[in-house]
């Protein structure tokens, strides 16, 4: 069984933990799942969307949830 827990990231992460989570996918699914407190999945997270929010200003200290997709 494959160990899912390598897609999933907390709601309380910053950019870079999600960036430092994707280069660790590399030559694999680039997709992070985002999940709350619960355990329930809020949003995903690509490296697009982190680009994207960087050409926006966003700084990779920003919490996930500014770049994430809900």
């Amino acid at each position: 069984m494959e160990n899912f827990n390598k897609y999933i990231l907390s709601d309380k992460a910053v950019i870079k933990d999600a960036l430092i989570a994707l280069d660790c996918l590399s030559g694999d699914i680039q997709t992070l799942f985002i999940l709350n407190d619960r355990n329930q999945l809020i949003g995903t997270v690509t490296d697009g969307d982190i680009r994207r929010g960087l050409i926006n200003g966003k700084a990779v200290t920003d919490n996930i949830k500014e770049v994430f997709f809900p």
